[in-house]
């Protein structure tokens, strides 16, 4: 069995369909072969079990041996494929997929890193070249949340200037999937200036030789770029991504157009980005209507609030911190006293009434009338359509056969 052609197999006949995949599978492999020969032993059932206790007591991330695992199977495929007859490789199981928490970078430390500069003091032109191209890499990961092999493959012919638009097509995405994405300055003016006078099939990043970027170069640029710019955090190109949904979720709380965005076909690989979202949660929940009702109007206040503060106003440079404040306060102190006087007195005494008559005790006697369920009832409707200004009343107020019938009019009426 050669390695150049289980390579072929897997590029032109496996389901693996990204280039890292491919990558890590090769890697994988190689490691297997050289372990059997390290150990003078035949591709069987025996030796594959084997090799995979071993690697089970050396490492403890279960995503890590089902790298190992998904390779063992692959070589499967090809045996499989090359009508080689083996059961050495039946009966293989993953182990549970481990999903450590997400640490995700703060706003300061993504534009720390982007726009730090890794490169040694040169002046040479090549090289300066080459720090921009890098640090504009860096900064369409973090603006766009998308994968390193989509962004790395990315031709100039899908870059739309114009419109400050960007299209990830199907044969680059992982899931096989197009998908339009929407940038701003600075990233449009920095893309503009790595496309213009350049053919449109040709990479839009590239390294010093003119190729695509490859993820090890990459990865340990972006390091070395996080070391220099002081931040602590495990950083990784896959980083800028989760960072992008965890923010996109926080400022929409809309977990399709993130699942959008990002090109997930599972809805289950975008519910990460709820891990930090227990906030959004009890809002979300309090807006259902079978319970809004009951909430204290301060929350939805405090909810359309945070809505507003998510947008950064006060720190983008084309507002005025001052007046945006003083626009966001005075916002929230009209909502404040849209709730009028009585509303606070009104949930207290409305709940107590409930209470009461839930236990038969409005009249004192264990026993209560349908005078005291319309009583309720009027306190409420009177108090929910603005009582102080007009003066409301019901009528036809009916309950026969478990329907209720509730006509509101003007009392002067």
């Amino acid at each position: 069995m050669e390695e150049k052609d289980f390579e072929r197999y897997i590029t032109t006949k496996s389901k693996l369909r990204s280039p890292n995949s491919r990558r890590h599978c090769l890697s994988r492999y190689r490691i297997f072969i050289k372990w059997l020969k390290d150990n003078n032993r035949e591709i069987t059932k025996s030796s594959v079990e084997d090799f995979l206790y071993q690697l089970s007591q050396k490492r403890s991330n279960n995503n890590t041996l089902n790298t190992y695992i998904n390779a063992l199977r692959q070589l499967g495929f090809y045996f499989q494929d090359r009508g080689i007859k083996t059961d050495a490789f039946e009966g293989i199981h993953s182990y549970p997929k481990y999903r450590p928490p997400i640490i995700i970078l703060s706003q300061d430390e993504v534009e720390k890193i982007i726009h730090t500069n890794t490169m040694k003091k040169s002046r040479s032109d090549r090289l300066e070249l080459h720090q921009f191209i890098i640090q504009t890499f860096r900064m369409f990961l973090a603006y766009t949340g998308c994968r390193f092999d989509e962004s790395a493959s990315l031709k100039i012919k899908y870059v739309d200037i114009a419109n400050n638009k960007i299209i990830i097509p199907a044969d680059i995405t992982k899931n096989k999937q197009s998908r339009t994405l929407f940038i701003t300055e600075p990233l449009v003016g920095r893309l503009k200036t790595l496309v213009t006078g350049r053919e449109e099939n040709d990479l839009v990043f590239r390294n010093l030789l003119g190729k695509k970027m490859y993820a090890q170069d990459f990865s340990k640029d972006l390091r070395r770029a996080a070391m220099l710019a002081g931040v602590t955090k495990r950083v990784h190109p896959h980083l800028f991504r989760h960072t992008y949904g965890t923010y996109l979720y926080m400022a929409t709380e809309d977990i399709g157009l993130v699942q959008v965005v990002l090109g997930h076909k599972d809805i289950k690989s975008t519910m990460i980005y709820i891990h930090i979202a227990s906030e959004f949660i009890r809002r979300g929940m309090y807006r259902h209507p079978f319970v809004r009702g009951q909430v204290d109007p301060k929350e939805f206040i405090a909810s359309i609030e945070h809505v507003i503060q998510g947008f950064k106003l006060e720190k983008d440079p084309r507002f005025d911190y001052i007046k945006v404040k003083e626009a966001i306060n005075q916002f929230t102190t009209r909502l404040y006293e849209a709730l009028g006087p009585k509303t606070e007195q009104f949930f207290d005494d409305v709940t107590k009434d409930v209470v009461a008559l839930e236990n038969g005790r409005l009249d004192g006697n264990g026993k209560y009338s349908f005078v005291d369920i319309k009583k309720i009832f009027s306190k409420i409707v009177s108090q929910l359509v603005n009582s102080d200004e007009k003066s409301l009343k019901l009528k036809n107020f009916k309950i026969n056969n478990k329907r209720l019938q509730i006509d509101i009019i003007n009392s002067d009426d």
